[in-house]
C-alpha cells in the first residue's frame, strides 16, 4: 500500500525519473530529459498534476446528486489501482500507478473542459493526497 511505505532517503532527480521510466515500457534515458519541462519527463508529469491539484481548496461535505462522469470514474479507478500496490512489486508498481494517475486526471480535465463542467472536488482530492503519499512514498518528494 502506497500510504504505508515511506521511502528512507530522497531519490536523486535522475534516480527518480529512472524509476518512472522502468515502469513506462520501451522508454529510454535520455541525458537531457531531467532538463525538461514538459510531459516527456515522467517526473515533470507527477509534480505539474500535484502542483496543480495543490492549488484547489479542501472540499465541502457536501454531496454531489449527479452521477460521476466516465471521465471521473476513470479517475476513481486510477486512484483506487494505486492504492493497492503490493509491497513486492513495489517500487516499480507504484511509479506505474502514479504515472497512470497523472495521466487520468489529464485526460479528466481535458474531458471537464470539453463538457464545460468541472471534476468532483472530492475526487481531485483524493487524486492529490494519493499523488503526494505516492510520491513521498518512492521519495520523489
Amino acid at each position: 500500500m502506497l500510504t504505508d511505505e515511506v521511502h528512507s532517503d530522497p531519490l536523486s532527480e535522475e534516480e527518480a525519473i529512472r524509476l518512472l521510466l522502468d515502469a513506462a515500457p520501451g522508454a529510454s534515458m535520455d541525458p537531457y530529459l531531467p532538463l525538461r519541462r514538459d510531459r516527456g519527463n515522467p517526473l515533470y508529469r507527477l509534480r505539474y498534476a500535484l502542483q496543480r491539484l495543490s492549488r484547489l481548496p479542501e472540499p465541502e461535505n457536501a454531496v454531489k446528486l449527479s452521477a460521476f462522469s466516465p471521465a471521473e470514474q476513470a479517475l476513481i479507478k486510477s486512484i483506487a489501482a494505486s492504492r493497492s500496490v503490493e509491497a513486492e512489486e513495489f517500487p516499480r508498481s507504484a511509479a506505474h500507478c502514479l504515472l497512470s494517475l497523472a495521466d487520468t486526471l489529464q485526460s479528466c480535465h481535458a474531458a471537464s473542459r470539453l463538457a464545460g463542467t468541472s471534476p468532483d472536488l472530492r475526487i481531485l482530492t483524493a487524486a492529490r493526497k494519493t499523488l503526494e503519499n505516492g510520491m513521498n512514498a518512492l521519495g520523489m518528494l
